[in-house]
């Protein structure tokens, strides 16, 4: 919370406490009586002296598997939480997502982290994006976001263009593992037309293009006879 105001952050829903305590973030935490009880003391004292949120949406386990071990943004994205049995035995119970964890004041949790709209980072994969279409090498802007991401670590993963079809490939991992929880990847995955190869619910659904929209809800349709429900949805 104490690098809210970063000179990496372009555009923001800004968010303090007092204004408004709670937004989307509260919905990717863990609430106090869902922590299960067989968790480590680690865990337990890193995350939840305090829980709060519903944990309605929480990182897959597609996400946590889609960092590499020398991802510096995995630490900064998610937290895994095991459950341990008697005989010491650990199994994957869910991750939390660390971006928008908020202030904890007074054994309240408050979600006031800022929503972050655009920040350089987006700027730089933008550019990326542009150039690749206009058959342009990418890639010294996906390595100064990958020098940033994996540090000491950086010369085990430099980018070296190949493709066209492969640089964007490379680009839209990027954006994953750089944005996840950022409201960017369904609008990533449309723009690239991957939806229906990376979206594990739609991968037997390719062709049925209206599931790109989202359908009109009956209380709007009932409010405005002008508008008229998505392609798809009318039955």
């Amino acid at each position: 919370m104490s690098n809210k105001f970063n000179s990496e952050l372009l555009f923001c829903a800004h968010y303090q406490k007092d204004e408004r305590n709670n937004n989307f973030y509260w919905h990717t935490w863990l609430i106090q009586a869902g922590v299960p009880g067989n968790i480590d003391e680690e865990t337990r004292n890193t995350l939840f002296p305090t829980g709060s949120g519903q944990s309605l949406t929480a990182p897959t386990r597609l996400l946590v598997d889609s960092y590499d071990p020398d991802d510096t943004r995995k630490a900064g994205t998610l937290y895994e939480i095991y459950t341990y049995g008697e005989d010491g035995s650990r199994e994957y119970y869910q991750s939390v997502c660390m971006k928008g964890k908020g202030l904890v004041e007074a054994g309240q949790r408050y979600f006031m982290s800022h929503v972050i709209l655009y920040r350089y980072a987006d700027v730089l994969l933008m550019m990326a994006e542009v150039k690749n279409a206009l058959g342009m090498d990418p890639s010294d802007e996906i390595n100064q976001i990958r020098k940033r991401a994996y540090g000491e670590n950086f010369g085990k993963h430099v980018f070296v263009s190949g493709s066209k079809e492969y640089n964007d490939e490379v680009i839209l991992k990027e954006r994953l593992l750089e944005f996840a929880f950022e409201c960017k990847r369904w609008w990533d995955l449309l723009r690239f037309d991957k939806a229906f190869d990376l979206v594990p619910s739609l991968q037997n659904k390719k062709g049925k293009d209206y599931l790109k929209l989202f359908p009109i809800s009956d209380d709007l349709l009932s409010k405005e006879p002008m508008v008229k429900q998505n392609p798809g949805y009318d039955d």
